[in-house]
């Protein structure tokens, strides 16, 4: 488990940092969150580039018939893989992972009449409002009723009150404080050189620390014929 703190504990120790524990009309709370947050998504940024996933999530969907997009969370930011449940439920389900597909390989899987999609891709669409939704778009065309699970990994989360309770990760949300204060100082114009050092040798030591989360298992080459659309396509077959 890593450790929690409130958004106002992590704003006083920003001002206790930049030295501005008084000066609440120049820098008020509300901005010191606004730089908390800013921070957040950096921290958030450098830990998913370990390759490890300190926040994982998993929507099912359940297909309607004749659509093939479906849009995804509003916290999504990355997907970590999409599976196909063959059958089963709950603890039993049996899931076949899907690969994602390349643009170029948009009609590739047209000749599926098996009616379960075989590939995916993460496209952003334009709802009516005019915004960009991340949407999971499945090839080809599945049938209604299937179930299909997608790992993802949130993005960082939004600060809404002083009162909310943040994961600091095993000490790793010092550099979220020593980034507010940086910005802070930036506003008032005073020195940041010494900060901005001790900003990067915080970065230093989270980077080499990251990935201590999976310290008994490293990263390791995946079997790519394996996980080749030609392997897939064999193995649903002889599944089938």
């Amino acid at each position: 488990m890593g450790r929690s703190y409130t958004v106002q504990e992590l704003i006083d120790r920003v001002r206790r940092r930049a030295d501005a524990q008084h000066d609440t009309q120049w820098i008020t709370d509300d901005e010191v969150m606004d730089y908390l947050e800013e921070e957040f998504a950096r921290l958030w940024n450098l830990l998913l580039q370990t390759g490890l996933s300190y926040k994982e999530r998993t929507e099912e969907i359940t297909t309607l018939a004749d659509t093939t997009d479906y849009a995804l969370q509003s916290d999504f930011l990355g997907v970590l893989g999409v599976d196909y449940r063959l059958s089963g439920s709950g603890n039993s389900a049996v899931w076949y992972e899907l690969p994602q597909a390349m643009v170029s390989e948009r009609n590739l899987h047209n000749y599926n009449t098996h009616g379960y999609a075989r590939a995916w891709r993460i496209v952003g669409v334009v709802d009516g409002a005019g915004a960009v939704v991340d949407t999971l778009r499945l090839y080809p065309v599945p049938t209604a009723g299937q179930v299909y699970r997608v790992k993802y990994v949130p993005a960082a989360p939004k600060l809404t009150s002083t009162s909310q309770n943040v994961e600091g990760i095993n000490g790793f949300e010092e550099l979220v404080v020593v980034g507010a204060a940086i910005k802070c100082l930036q506003k008032e114009e005073s020195p940041t050189h010494d900060m901005k050092q001790t900003y990067m040798d915080l970065r230093a030591e989270i980077e080499a620390a990251a990935e201590l989360r999976s310290i008994g298992q490293p990263q390791r080459i995946v079997d790519t014929a394996e996980s080749s659309l030609f392997y897939r396509d064999r193995r649903w077959d002889v599944v089938e």
